[in-house]
């Protein structure tokens, strides 16, 4: 298990406060695995960061490499980004459509450097009616549909890119599950159609979507360095942040993560929860790992909190929720009384067209184990999921 207390991930944490504040990293402590602290920053989707503290005569030119080309390929990708934002903004302003960047757009900023903080997709909120508007802009442009009003969000993708349009703001794990039903009331006018969630509104909304990885398949440093920056760089409204974070239901766990963040990247010593909290997050890489979503599926298989077994996880397994098999079968939108025949479709493919993926299912199962669904269950209680 890699810890916070290990020289791989305690070298990282340097490396990256070096950059926060402008300074060369340290040479590594004597014995660190050089190839294995790039793995983990790659892992995380740090590694861009880190080049950008490191130097030859730190840890020598031939370890600096895979840094340089992480370092390369950010750059390169942000100036993708930037380019079609503005091309897709532009086209969404022209056609009257109201736009609001989400997640990484704007934490970016805050960032020593934009591209330091890499993205795999752009996330844009639209409103429900501008969907099929949307549609055809992204069409129009040279985008592949990938999802259409399957969900509450349609993604479209380029050679390189993927763009999210989301009708909604996700509100799994809040205490008021409501409170992001009418996300626009929280945005501010930037362009005719441009608007932006203020500061403190996206930093709350930024640890809202920490908590939703966090509870599922566990989320990753670059989330936790986010809301550091927010914390250290943006102009919050600290009142408003604590009555809101109350109001959401989330209040522990903005505390238990800000703990976690001014331990990892500001130097402060952790207690012994957070540093077990800091271990669960260096464990599950950028977005989390498919063990732990295995294990938290295990774990709330039950009722609720309470705690699941096996045999009920394995009940999910034979029987997804609607929700999942919407996903799997469009058509079930339309048509929702056709899901009993659907489920004996996707029995049929596992059982004769898809071996590899019952094959799978069945390994997940076998290496699940009960223990880890009560270290996670410890975990989320310190964190305060679920408060």
């Amino acid at each position: 298990m890699t810890s916070v207390r290990s020289e791989t991930s305690g070298y990282l944490l340097e490396i990256l406060r070096a950059v926060i504040d402008g300074r060369k990293a340290p040479p590594p402590p004597e014995g660190t695995d050089i190839g294995e602290v790039f793995s983990l920053a790659y892992e995380h989707r740090l590694a861009a960061m880190a080049y950008c503290g490191l130097y030859p005569d730190v840890i020598g030119e031939k370890q600096l490499e895979p840094f340089r080309r992480a370092n390369r390929a950010a750059l390169m990708h942000a100036v993708l980004a930037e380019s079609e934002f503005g091309r897709i903004t532009a086209a969404l302003e022209r056609e009257g459509v109201d736009y609001c960047p989400l997640k990484g757009w704007f934490t970016r900023e805050l960032y020593p450097e934009p591209s330091m903080r890499t993205m795999s997709d752009i996330d844009i909120l639209i409103p429900k009616e501008a969907s099929a508007k949307a549609k055809a802009i992204m069409e129009g442009m040279g985008y592949g549909c990938v999802r259409y009003m399957l969900d509450d969000d349609d993604k479209y993708k380029r050679p390189g890119l993927l763009i999210e349009f989301h009708r909604e703001l996700d509100s799994d794990g809040l205490g008021d599950p409501g409170f992001y039903r009418d996300p626009w009331r929280l945005t501010e006018k930037v362009t005719e159609h441009g608007r932006r969630l203020a500061p403190s509104d996206e930093y709350l909304y930024t640890v809202a979507h920490t908590l939703k990885h966090f509870m599922s398949s566990g989320t990753g440093l670059r989330s936790l360095l986010d809301i550091y920056l927010y914390m250290t760089k943006a102009p919050l409204d600290r009142d408003y942040i604590d009555d809101t974070a109350q109001k959401m239901g989330m209040s522990r766990f903005l505390s238990s993560m800000e703990k976690a963040a001014r331990a990892a990247f500001g130097g402060e010593t952790p207690d012994p929860d957070t540093a077990q909290i800091l271990d669960f997050i260096i464990e599950s890489g950028v977005i989390g790992t498919r063990e732990n979503l295995n294990t938290a599926n295990m774990m709330h298989s039950g009722r609720g909190m309470s705690g699941g077994t096996k045999a009920t996880y394995l009940k999910k397994l034979i029987f997804p929720s609607a929700k999942g098999m919407r996903l799997r079968y469009p058509v079930l939108r339309d048509k929702p009384w056709l899901l009993p025949a659907m489920h004996v479709r996707r029995w049929f493919e596992l059982a004769f067209t898809k071996p590899e993926r019952r094959k799978e299912a069945l390994e997940r199962y076998a290496a699940l184990e009960l223990s880890d669904a009560e270290r996670l269950r410890r975990i989320h209680e310190i964190a305060g999921v679920g408060e």
